[in-house]
């Protein structure tokens, strides 16, 4: 999901009907206090934060203060957003280890996770968990483009405010996400570690063995 502050009351009755026992909140420190996530008042819910990337935000700052002061007519978002997806995979993939943990242990589900607009760092997140449970490379992808879908009304509204300043060929590519971004952090961990299992083994320690576990828990077999 996205950043969870502006849920309606009737939002969250509606939350409480999904039984979520577990909130995991990516966010750094300055998207926590900027958008307080709102919780259901009529049943307890584990809240747990693993932020992803520089936890007091300095480096979102940093990211939207280079995109600002960028030659519009020649600035490379798609590539810009490509090369943090790669950073999460070369820099910050430790980061990820409590949010997999949670989730292997069947006790915290449901589960959900965010971040502040829920594609990114929560679609890296979705692909890694997907990974972990043996899903195609392909239908991964096309997963994570379904962001695109869901949040077609917030990306429109972005896109509307943000042209009054920066170019929409700017801006475009920072509120969608396309494939070359997942693409991109897949590649790197082939790269780096020689495939996607040995990846979620040395990263995280989950070998054949635990993941066999993890998909008993999760998936259907006839």
């Amino acid at each position: 999901s996205g950043k969870l502050n502006s849920l309606s009351d009737k939002d969250l009755d509606y939350f409480n009907t999904l039984g979520i026992n577990t909130v995991i909140d990516f966010r750094d420190d300055i998207e926590v206090a900027k958008d307080k996530t709102r919780f259901p008042t009529n049943r307890e819910v584990k809240r747990v934060r693993t932020p992803i990337g520089d936890r007091s935000g300095n480096m979102q700052a940093q990211l939207k203060k280079q995109v600002r002061q960028a030659d519009q007519d020649t600035f490379d978002s798609e590539k810009f957003v490509a090369d943090v997806m790669r950073q999460f995979v070369d820099t910050f993939a430790y980061q990820y280890q409590p949010f997999l943990d949670l989730i292997a242990e069947e006790e915290n589900a449901p589960l959900l996770y965010h971040c502040t607009a829920g594609k990114d760092r929560t679609g890296l997140g979705t692909a890694l968990v997907l990974a972990m449970l043996g899903v195609e490379e392909e239908i991964i992808y096309g997963d994570f483009m379904m962001s695109n879908y869901y949040r077609n009304e917030q990306i429109n509204k972005t896109l509307r405010k943000s042209s009054l300043v920066i170019k929409q060929r700017v801006v475009q590519p920072l509120v969608e996400v396309k494939e070359s971004y997942i693409k991109t952090a897949f590649d790197a961990i082939d790269e780096k570690y020689g495939s996607m299992d040995n990846f979620l083994e040395k990263e995280y320690g989950y070998d054949a063995e635990k993941l066999d576990v993890i998909r008993k828990k999760y998936l259907m077999y006839n």
